[in-house]
């Protein structure tokens, strides 16, 4: 059995749940937001304690921003906007810092066959745009790489000593005749 509430000119609903005998009983609804539907409008509210429990909390995560940011809370939106600002603009920085560094690697790889490489910080990422940097300017390039857990081997013999080099990385990998790329946790034996 299924109960409508029905607002006339306004709204027709399957009941919520809880029931209360009078409204005092639920103390205070605090509407959080609205959100459109179908045509229609969605409310999103807390009642009683659950109110209590939000605002004890936002006050908690008010004084917690208080701190971090050591600004009052009517200047946290405008604070967390700039630092937000400057995230975007250092990882841009970051970005081109590293397509400036893979091209310098890439060089210099693709001048010295074989040539080696190890770089604690690398990524996949990294050692890829190394990888591809020195394809550009050598397409012959031989090659080994690795960084943080990750290697990239780019050699005509890849596929045929893919088990040797992967003993030695202790890593797993696969990938394309003539690169081999993958995981490992021995990324500095990578000269070997």
């Amino acid at each position: 059995d299924v109960r409508l509430v029905d607002i006339d000119g306004l709204d027709s609903n399957t009941c919520g749940g809880t029931h209360v005998s009078n409204l005092s009983e639920l103390q205070c609804v605090s509407l959080i937001k609205t959100e459109r539907v179908n045509g229609r409008v969605r409310l999103h509210f807390l009642v009683g304690g659950r109110v209590r429990k939000f605002l004890r909390d936002t006050i908690t995560q008010q004084q917690q921003l208080t701190s971090i940011f050591n600004q009052g809370p009517y200047e946290h939106v405008q604070i967390a906007q700039k630092w937000g600002d400057e995230r975007k603009s250092v990882g841009r920085q970051l970005k081109k810092l590293q397509q400036e560094l893979a091209q310098y690697l890439g060089a210099s790889l693709s001048r010295k066959e074989p040539s080696t490489l190890f770089r604690n910080e690398a990524d996949m990422k990294m050692l890829s745009m190394i990888a591809n940097c020195a394809l550009r300017l050598n397409p012959y390039a031989r090659f080994a790489i690795s960084g943080n857990g990750v290697f990239v081997v780019q050699s005509p013999n890849a596929a045929t000593k893919k088990e040797l080099i992967l003993s030695i990385l202790d890593g797993r990998g696969g990938g394309k005749s003539p690169r081999l790329q993958g995981k490992c946790n021995q990324p500095e034996r990578i000269e070997e």
